[in-house]
């Protein structure tokens, strides 16, 4: 029934006091007298409540962006605090062709028969020396 600015005790407290000391003035039985004696305690609780402000939070630190990350192809986000400014990107590049192995640019191994490279120093096919 706590209220965080205090608004709902001091209203609880003023309704439970005037129960209270009305039943008394009034000879009701005495039940209502405890409403006389917490009346007054829950509206003073309300008012220092009021008094001192809405609840403070706890100790937050000041914020802090998460450190960048940019995941692999994708372009840096850009206007977010933070964050690199955005770069231009260079012009993609086409892929170079793959290179065309002729026969010339190879040799036959002796033991096995397979080709290699010109520039191999064993048969990558049976490991034996050239």
């Amino acid at each position: 029934m706590a209220s965080g600015d205090g608004t709902t005790e001091i209203v609880a407290g003023i309704v439970m006091s005037v129960l209270g000391f009305g039943s008394i003035l009034s000879g009701a039985p005495v039940i209502c007298c405890g409403f006389a004696i917490f009346g007054p305690i829950l509206f003073i609780v309300g008012l220092v409540k009021l008094i001192r402000g809405p609840p403070r939070p706890a100790y937050l630190p000041g914020y802090y962006p998460p450190p960048y990350y940019q995941a692999p192809g994708a372009p840096p986000p850009t206007g977010q605090r933070g964050y690199p400014p955005a770069a231009p990107f260079p012009p993609p590049t086409q892929p170079a062709p793959p290179a065309v192995v002729t026969n010339e640019a190879r040799k036959r191994c002796g033991t096995c028969g397979s080709m290699s490279r010109v520039d191999a120093k064993f048969c990558t096919s049976c490991g034996a020396p050239f």
